[in-house]
């Protein structure tokens, strides 16, 4: 009998039989019995507004956002008369300082209009700018000028003072509070040039 061929196939058995057990996928370890675990649901979405939502106005608020929207468009029209009719030279810086601030806030107004999706709307011709633009003589124009200036923004403030007690949108918030001050700085310096413009 042939000792070494038997032995070789034997081998050759046990060599196959093992590379078929490691082949096989070894089973669960977990017992059948364990409950199987969830998926974690998805997170709920937040319930503040989404990023890049529009924020929703109130209709006081829109109808804040025209007044201003035509007093800003007032007061840089008369002021840029001022700036061609104007005698006194401190009444013409003053009016080039009413053209810059208030085309700054012309456009962040224009900005959060955009922003809260509100169309401003072209205002009428301001009768006052147009009898300003009457007015005959260069010192009557001056005084004429400061004086509207004068009443512009203390009308201005109080418009501004009394929508921040009502205001309920941040950004309208905001757009107050950034304004109030250049307004109280405008009619501080109208009251000014008032004193020491000549009678």
């Amino acid at each position: 009998m042939n000792y070494h061929a038997t032995f070789t196939n034997l081998c050759f058995v046990c060599a196959a039989s093992l590379a078929s057990a490691q082949a096989k996928p070894a089973p669960s370890q977990a017992s059948p019995s364990a409950p199987v675990t969830a998926r974690a649901p998805a997170s709920a979405p937040a319930s503040g507004p989404q990023s890049g939502a529009q924020p929703e106005l109130t209709a006081e608020e829109r109808e804040l956002l025209q007044q201003l929207h035509a007093a800003n468009l007032t007061e840089i029209e008369a002021a840029k008369l001022a700036q061609k009719r104007a005698r006194s030279k401190t009444v013409k810086r003053y009016a080039n300082e009413i053209v810059k601030d208030h085309e700054h806030a012309e456009r962040e107004l224009a900005r959060v209009a955009a922003q809260t999706s509100v169309t401003l709307q072209k205002p009428a011709q301001d009768k006052k700018v147009e009898a300003l633009n009457n007015t005959s003589g260069a010192a009557n124009f001056d005084h004429e000028f400061i004086t509207m200036m004068g009443r512009e923004h203390e009308a201005a403030i109080r418009l501004v003072e009394d929508a921040r007690a009502k205001a309920q949108t941040k950004a309208i918030v905001d757009l107050l509070a950034a304004l109030l001050p250049v307004l109280q700085k405008h009619e501080q310096h109208a009251l000014q040039q008032l004193h020491n413009l000549p009678h």
